[in-house]
């Protein structure tokens, strides 16, 4: 008879043991989850009335590349790809397409009523090592 009483003492002891450990870990988890949220809340604040609360914003800065000061601009893709060789100083050839490439059909475009060329697509890739 009495081993069956430890069995219930036992087993009650464990649930009650079971409740307190999920008991903190609840606690513990909630508290960090609040601070989680308060520290969203307040950057998202921030972010969306930076203007108001006048805070600065990070100076962007701007790199010039040489290809973009083309006195004339190339024909052909070959052209292209040996005005980028002596501007950008690079002595090796251009990677050749993985697959032939099939001529892409160039549709024009609609633009106010009139139909409008689009314009080539050039592709080269040097391999930089």
């Amino acid at each position: 008879m009495q081993s069956g009483k430890s069995n219930k003492i036992s087993a009650s002891a464990q649930r009650g043991k079971f409740i307190r450990t999920l008991r903190k870990i609840h606690g513990w988890l909630g508290i960090w989850g609040a601070v989680l949220r308060l520290l969203f809340g307040v950057s998202g604040i921030l972010l969306n009335h930076r203007a108001v609360l006048k805070i600065p914003l990070a100076k962007n800065g701007s790199q010039r590349n040489p290809a973009a000061h083309a006195s004339a601009a190339p024909g052909q893709c070959m052209e292209f790809t040996r005005y980028l060789q002596q501007t950008l100083d690079i002595s090796h050839d251009p990677l050749q397409p993985k697959g032939a490439r099939k001529e892409e059909k160039r549709d024009d475009a609609r633009f106010m009523g009139k139909d409008m060329p689009q314009p080539e697509r050039w592709e080269v890739t040097f391999p930089m090592h």
